[in-house]
């Protein structure tokens, strides 16, 4: 830009480039001691924002090298705890299964010859043993997402896995007197998605809605269309969690004060991974809760585009 105003001035104060006058411009403007003048303010302005925008540009590219080694950093000790959870659970799962085994075996054989405290001692041990089966298990789902995100998707009618694996819930349901109740469209919503993640997210999510529920409570799962998106809600009237919780609640063995008093049993590992689940699967999820009143989830898939079905909504009860 230098160059050709350059020439382009002098070409003009020199009679090789036609010049045309600016109207009320005096003799002094074609001047060498003018013109000159001009064009030195001009490669000043010139090269100083070019000086400051490769400076700026300098900076910004620091900041992203230093980023991308910063996410690299952190990629790489996100792959390290999930080797680590793997080998943890490899570990751990066969011992605990086998003592959880033997107490359990020790209650049967032996129920009429135990005293009240020993029985006590051992039902506790059982409780707790299964509290850390349940965390081994879910420690092998959450190092089992690499390998179930490649794995191939498959077409499923979200309205019929929903279905079935609230069905699976029904003994706990009728053991803390909370209805189930299904709310699906007429027409199955299909979704082309890996169906490992789906049943956990799907039943994290009842199971939780059931567990944190109170007595002669109702757990609502709605499986509908919203425009080109297949969308999963499900609904408590439970303990609720507070509003400074509810974005901590995703991350790994986060559980609220309240939860902990309800039950002693939860790993605060489900909610993390019905959210690396869904993200995994291209979806989202969404989290509205009122303390004592409930909580509801949100989750949403792209629909597979053949298969889009209208919102049509029937309810019935389980």
């Amino acid at each position: 830009a230098v160059m050709l105003f350059t020439v382009e001035v002098l070409g003009e104060q020199m009679g090789f480039l036609p010049h045309h006058h600016l109207l009320g411009s005096e003799n002094v403007t074609h001047d060498w001691p003018f013109v000159l003048a001009g064009l030195g303010a001009f490669w000043l302005v010139m090269l100083t924002c070019a000086y400051l925008g490769a400076s700026i540009m300098r900076h910004n590219r620091a900041i992203k090298d230093e980023l991308v080694e910063r996410q690299a950093g952190l990629v790489q000790a996100d792959a390290e705890k999930m080797e680590f959870f793997r080998f943890v659970t490899h570990e751990v799962k066969s011992p605990v299964s086998t003592a959880q085994s033997a107490v359990q075996a020790v209650l049967e054989l032996e129920k009429d010859g135990l005293s009240d405290p020993v029985r006590g001692l051992l039902e506790r041990g059982v409780s707790r043993l299964e509290q850390a089966n349940r965390m081994v298990r879910d420690l092998a789902d959450l190092t089992r997402g690499g390998q179930l995100r490649q794995a191939e998707a498959t077409v499923v009618d979200l309205g019929g896995t929903v279905g079935r694996i609230a069905e699976g819930f029904a003994e706990l349901a009728r053991e803390r007197e909370v209805e189930i109740v299904i709310a699906a469209t007429e027409k199955p919503v299909i979704v082309q998605i890996n169906a490992a993640m789906l049943d956990k997210v799907a039943s994290n999510l009842i199971g939780n809605g059931i567990r944190y529920s109170n007595e002669g409570g109702r757990v609502k799962v709605t499986v509908s269309t919203v425009g080109d998106r297949a969308c999963l809600v499900v609904s408590d009237r439970g303990i609720g969690i507070p509003h400074e919780d509810q974005e901590k609640v995703f991350e790994e063995f986060f559980r609220t004060q309240r939860a902990r008093e309800i039950s002693r049993l939860g790993s605060g590992l489900g909610l993390a991974i019905v959210k690396r689940f869904v993200l995994a699967m291209d979806g989202t999820i969404e989290l509205e809760s009122e303390v004592g009143v409930g909580s509801t989830f949100r989750v949403s898939w792209p629909l597979t585009p053949s298969k889009a079905q209208p919102p049509a909504t029937m309810e019935t009860s389980r």
